[in-house]
């Protein structure tokens, strides 16, 4: 739940079309891409994106994000 709200304050209060626009999601994605990528299998600081939707939270072990 954490993560969709933390997601929702990242794309801004911009309303959700369904047909998507994908000119502004590469322009929001541009904040994520220092911690994420698209390609699966690859993670830098924060887990590959690749697959995001329908996977279980917490199912991508990554290393390099620090233990609190």
């Amino acid at each position: 739940m954490a993560v969709l709200l933390g997601i929702a304050v990242l794309l801004g209060s911009r309303p959700v079309d369904a047909a998507g626009d994908p000119a502004h999601g590469e322009k929001i994605f541009q904040r994520c891409k220092a911690c994420h990528t698209l390609e699966a299998g690859t993670n830098r600081i924060g887990p590959s994106l690749a697959g995001l939707i329908g996977r279980k939270a917490g199912s991508i072990r990554v290393s390099s994000i620090p233990k609190p």
